[in-house]
């Protein structure tokens, strides 16, 4: 039996059939290959639309990730790249509106971008773009009041949309066309370096003699690795003067006062701490 309800019962009214009654419902689909294929710049494979990912880089670095944007098709295709949610290509970092509220958000877009992000591609023909990813820290507020320590935002999240753009000027919706999500991430750390000690101060000793003290440097960074290295003083030295540390790493470092002549010395040493990663994918 078939249960069908009236309108005017509130009970379901059983209707009879054969025996060898069925009813059907006809599915139909068609799988449709958009017109862009986005690909590593060599060609060999397509790249993970939402996980384009840098990695992480000390602030002040730059990450520069080359892509190939593909035509499929048989008719020239326009597209344009935006920021999620906005309509045109480049987003200005000045720009005060209700969709750019917070120097965060500001930062937050300005660190990951594209060139070019707008363009025609002529049929079955390609086009490299270049992603980058460059952070910079946020200034913290200046007052008459004293601000906390501000933690830099490290994690960085900015979706994008690719988009095709048909002859009314307006993002197309034709099957193939569609509008195509990006995720592009990364993070940033400040170089972390620290010394045990801050000052050294030698006892007095005989000319020619020798007296050693010990520091040592930390690299309190879980990520990244860094170079380090100690300017030369007149009668002292140290060692290890330069190396690499890795993250969570530390070393220590002997300062050895040998003075040449008598008087009283007093100097600075600068210890130089450079970033030492790869800034630079090509895949």
């Amino acid at each position: 039996d078939i249960l069908v309800k009236s309108e005017k019962l509130s009970h379901f009214t059983p209707i009879s059939t054969n025996e060898n009654s069925r009813l059907q419902i006809r599915i139909k689909a068609r799988i449709v290959e958009h017109k862009l294929r986005l690909k590593t710049l060599d060609g060999v494979r397509d790249i993970d639309l939402q996980n384009i990912h840098f990695g992480n880089i000390y602030f002040s670095q730059t990450v520069l990730l080359p892509a190939k944007l593909e035509n499929r098709g048989p008719t020239p295709v326009q597209w344009v790249i935006t920021h999620w949610g906005f309509s045109v290509p480049q987003i200005p970092l000045n720009r005060k509106n209700n969709e750019i509220n917070t120097n965060e958000d500001v930062n937050n877009r300005g660190s990951i971008t594209v060139q070019p992000s707008e363009g025609v591609i002529p049929p079955y023909q390609s086009m490299e773009l270049k992603f980058t990813f460059a952070p910079k820290l946020i200034e913290p507020p200046r007052g008459f009041k004293k601000n906390k320590e501000i933690t830099p935002q490290n994690c960085f999240k900015v979706p994008m949309q690719l988009k095709i753009i048909n002859s009314s000027s307006k993002s197309s919706s034709i099957p193939g066309e569609e509008p195509i999500n990006l995720l592009l991430t990364g993070e940033a750390s400040p170089i972390q370096a620290k010394l045990s000690r801050k000052e050294i101060l030698f006892q007095p000793i005989l000319q020619g003699n020798i007296t050693k003290e010990f520091i040592e440097l930390y690299n309190n960074s879980k990520f990244l690795p860094f170079k380090f290295s100690f300017n030369k003083l007149a009668h002292f030295q140290l060692t290890p003067n330069f190396g690499i540390l890795q993250p969570e790493q530390s070393i220590k470092i002997a300062v050895d006062f040998a003075p040449r002549q008598l008087g009283e010395f007093l100097f600075r040493s600068e210890c130089s701490i450079l970033a030492f990663n790869k800034p630079f994918i090509e895949e």
